[in-house]
């Protein structure tokens, strides 16, 4: 009886120790998928916030820090009440949306400018929220040849990125930039 009490015993040990690795090895993926999307989204234009499943904040990228100032763990309907009159009903809606498909997509107009959101689920620790106002949805109509130009334009011999980026980051993409201004910014982003 003791030896058989003993063997049941190692086995529940033995079965507890595999969830143990199982769930330390899950947690550590879903670290790195966090990781991995906030640094994808940390330069994109629009706001992009990186969420749970019940809408608290892991991360918030560049433009949304700088319009929002966001804290860790806000709740991002707290966050987009400024933005829209009601904020949680939207973001229940399009949550609601992602469950089935994954992801869902909405033109919402707010109290001063419309949005499309767009939310795509990765996992239940990590849902990605973009807004992208309408200045920048009619910014890409209005420069859609150029841009077009610069996607299928070849990479070979080129500064092409390094000149979008520093244009980007001086606030003239599109639009005009100093050769000199352009000039000194390319050659600090190609000395990184």
């Amino acid at each position: 009886v003791q030896v058989a009490a003993l063997a049941v015993t190692g086995a529940l040990s033995c079965v507890a120790l595999i969830w143990l690795a199982v769930d330390i090895y899950q947690s550590g993926r879903n670290r790195r998928t966090l990781r991995r999307l906030a640094e994808f989204t940390e330069t994109e234009p629009g706001f992009c916030f990186i969420c749970d499943d019940s809408g608290r904040l892991y991360h918030a990228n560049a433009a949304a820090r700088s319009r929002f100032q966001p804290a860790k763990g806000e709740a991002l309907a707290q966050l987009l009440r400024d933005v829209f009159a009601s904020s949680e009903g939207i973001l229940y809606r399009l949550w609601q949306k992602s469950l089935t498909t994954g992801y869902a997509i909405e033109d919402v107009t707010s109290h001063s400018e419309g949005f499309r959101i767009y939310v795509r689920r990765f996992s239940d620790d990590a849902v990605l929220w973009r807004l992208e106002s309408e200045a920048q949805r009619s910014a890409w109509t209005a420069h859609r040849a150029l841009l077009d130009e610069i996607e299928t334009t070849r990479m070979t011999r080129s500064y092409k990125m390094l000149v979008l980026r520093a244009m980007i980051e001086a606030g003239t993409f599109p639009g005009r930039i100093a050769l000199t201004d352009l000039v000194e910014r390319v050659a600090r982003l190609a000395r990184r």
